[in-house]
């Protein structure tokens, strides 16, 4: 049997009183295979030589994810850079006010998984991945994490991050949203509504690249896919950097 992906830890965090729920997974392995070759070979920026990477076939995790609704009411005040003429003075134009966001920020429960907390592609312009949504209506009727694995032949990932941890986080992502760190004067009153402790499928597929645009020896190359709606969830691939000089090096030598 393979060695996990993710060791476990000494002492697993808990839901810490929160709701805990496992979210089926509904996408099969095969067509986790398809998005991930499509992820690793169709990026705009993927290197020439990237059809030779070997991609093992993906693995099924459980990872643990927070689910946490926050709110966040903000006032914030500015200089927007332009100014006005008053009799013979000019003077700046402020900008801000009131502000009011509510979201449901997601938050890997194990730290060492490579997913980075982000608010929803609607308070955002999103780079890279979007978001991992967990909507609030899939969570009803759903079974508690238990011994057993969650999915057949998975490896259930431990989770390190306590509840109070992963709340100061979404709460820290949504403040900078309603009250910007820029402003002259600046204040946000945040509010937890709910938080949920979710065990989610997502299918792991690792691949070796020895090709142009790697940037150093043992460098890891992943695809992690969602098996709720089969996007991807976090990656890492060869330097989209090296593989255009590389084009480029092709093309002067042509």
């Amino acid at each position: 049997m393979s060695s996990p992906l993710f060791p476990p830890v000494p002492r697993p965090t808990d839901s810490g009183g929160a709701t805990a729920v496992v979210l089926p997974c509904v996408l099969s392995d095969l067509d986790a295979e398809a998005v991930a070759r499509e992820a690793i070979t169709g990026r705009k920026l993927a290197p020439a030589d990237v059809a030779d990477a070997r991609v093992a076939p993906p693995r099924l995790l459980a990872v643990p994810f927070w689910r946490i609704e926050v709110s966040a009411d903000g006032f914030h005040l500015g200089l927007s850079g332009g100014s006005i003429a008053v009799g013979g003075a000019k003077l700046p134009i402020p900008t801000g006010g009131s502000r009011h966001e509510r979201a449901a920020v997601v938050v890997c429960a194990r730290t060492a998984f490579p997913y980075e907390a982000r608010l929803p592609a609607l308070l955002q312009r999103v780079v890279g991945e979007p978001p991992l949504d967990i909507p609030v209506q899939d969570l009803v009727g759903l079974p508690a994490p238990t011994s057993a694995p969650a999915y057949p032949d998975a490896e259930t990932v431990d989770a390190d991050l306590s509840r109070a941890d992963a709340e100061r986080a979404a709460l820290k992502l949504l403040v900078r949203s309603v009250a910007p760190q820029n402003a002259l004067y600046a204040k946000a009153e945040p509010e937890v509504l709910a938080t949920t402790f979710a065990l989610y499928p997502v299918y792991w597929s690792s691949y070796v690249y020895e090709g142009e645009a790697k940037r150093h020896a043992g460098e890891r190359f992943f695809v992690a896919v969602s098996g709720r709606n089969g996007k991807v969830v976090a990656a890492h691939h060869p330097s989209g950097l090296r593989a255009a000089a590389a084009r480029f090096r092709r093309l002067l030598g042509g």
